[in-house]
């Protein structure tokens, strides 16, 4: 039964994400050299700013408790996590307008940001941003793959069609913004049709209180990891954008989006299909994580390397090409910025691992490790007389050998984590 699971239904059900993700990245880049003809590169560069500024923050959408939907054993438990994770979702994003209120100003000048459109759409993104989630693994916990797929292709059909048809129209940097804002709204929606909001009217704040405790370590450890994590990911944005000008942010956003093509088709398919394999199989038979860990990393291996080795000698000559010649300089990016991503491809589905193990301490050191790894090539790059290049170079290096750790301490996590199962069941506690 247990090889059955493992080799058949994860394949399938990665296969399944992977054809809605393959469609929906297909428009992602057929787009591309459309918006790239549309928009210059310092609004795009805005764009990347307004990006890094909500994923950044995006950890303190649900305080992380989302993260927690496919653990419970009931469904009931489940859904009150999903409950609470869409209230404080919504308290967080009020909070996000009062205080964009009284301090959007100094953010403005200090990004050198010559627009508001991340004053009047960000909170409406924040909030957006954290709904999807939650219902993303709400439908991964109930093994909707489908309605998973079909939410991605319609969400990035959306933004294709919303920030072309603006762009046309001259929008700028407004264009861009509203086009991701709408979309994922519609994505939502895909999701929201078959979800059972009745639910609600069956549900007490005593149990939320219940689970609100239960999963504690969720706010109090993974949320911190994943502030951390974000900010890490995103710095150069910002860094770019402050040393360099928003052009050079453009450029990199570019450079991001085309590299992120593999880790939305591969990745986050392995990922969603993993944290629900690994989830199950913690509870059914724990021998088997660790073989499925080591079984993912050698499929990504086999499918990612050719991909980001392929994309690097031709980026050059190909890029320009797609692009037009004003992106010349996103090919150079693109090129250093290849072993970084092909590290994320290969690490993030099995880093979910801390999650499904609750080893949320285990991860916040190694978030904060790698941090410190950004920080401090981020303050040579900031206190030094070198060209952008050469800082991409620098940050994609560090950022390279923090997701390596990343990995290792996820393999640790699955020893720790299956100890303490061991010892929580001899006391007779529910893992």
């Amino acid at each position: 039964m247990i090889k059955s699971i493992f080799r058949d239904d994860f394949i399938r059900s990665v296969s399944i994400l992977a054809a809605g993700t393959g469609l929906a990245q297909m428009i992602y880049m057929v787009s591309t050299p459309i918006l790239t003809r549309l928009y210059t590169p310092e609004e795009f560069g805005i764009f990347s700013i307004y990006l890094s500024i909500l994923y950044s923050i995006s950890s303190l959408g649900s305080l992380s408790y989302e993260q927690a939907i496919p653990l419970p054993e009931k469904d009931r438990d489940a859904y009150l996590i999903f409950s609470l994770s869409i209230i404080i979702n919504t308290f967080m994003a009020i909070v996000m307008i009062l205080l964009m209120t009284m301090f959007w100003a100094p953010i403005t000048e200090l990004l050198h940001i010559r627009s508001n459109i991340l004053f009047m759409l960000l909170p409406l993104s924040f909030l957006g941003f954290g709904i999807f989630q939650s219902l993303t693994l709400w439908e991964l916990r109930k093994r909707n793959y489908t309605n998973v797929s079909k939410s991605k292709l319609t969400m990035n059909g959306s933004q294709a069609i919303v920030q072309s048809g603006l762009g046309f129209f001259s929008a700028g940097g407004l264009g861009l913004v509203a086009g991701e804002v709408l979309a994922r709204a519609a994505g939502s929606l895909i999701m929201i049709r078959t979800f059972k909001w009745t639910m609600f009217r069956e549900i007490s704040l005593k149990e939320i209180y219940t689970v609100f405790v239960r999963y504690k370590r969720f706010p109090l450890l993974t949320t911190p990891a994943g502030l951390i994590n974000a900010f890490t990911f995103h710095l150069p944005a910002f860094l770019i954008a402050f040393k360099f000008g928003a052009a050079e942010a453009g450029f990199l956003l570019m450079a991001q989006r085309l590299l992120s093509v593999p880790e939305a088709l591969i990745g986050n398919s392995a990922t969603q299909v993993f944290t629900g394999q690994a989830a199950f199989l913690r509870k059914d038979n724990p021998g088997m994580v660790l073989k499925l860990f080591r079984s993912t990393l050698l499929k990504l291996g086999k499918v990612s390397i050719p991909l980001f080795l392929l994309g690097y000698v031709a980026a050059p000559a190909l890029l320009p090409a797609l692009l037009g010649a004003e992106w010349s300089q996103a090919s150079f990016y693109f090129q250093w910025l290849s072993i970084f991503y092909l590290l994320q491809v290969l690490v993030n589905p099995i880093s979910r691992i801390f999650q499904i193990y609750e080893q949320q301490k285990l991860q916040l050191l190694s978030e904060i490790i790698r941090s410190t790894f950004i920080a401090v090539s981020s303050l040579v790059i900031f206190y030094s007389d070198m060209s952008p290049l050469n800082a991409i170079a620098i940050l994609s290096v560090t950022g390279t050998a923090g997701y390596v750790l990343h990995g290792f301490l996820s393999w640790i996590a699955i020893q720790k984590g299956t100890d303490d199962d061991s010892l929580n069941a001899m006391n007779g506690q529910e893992v």
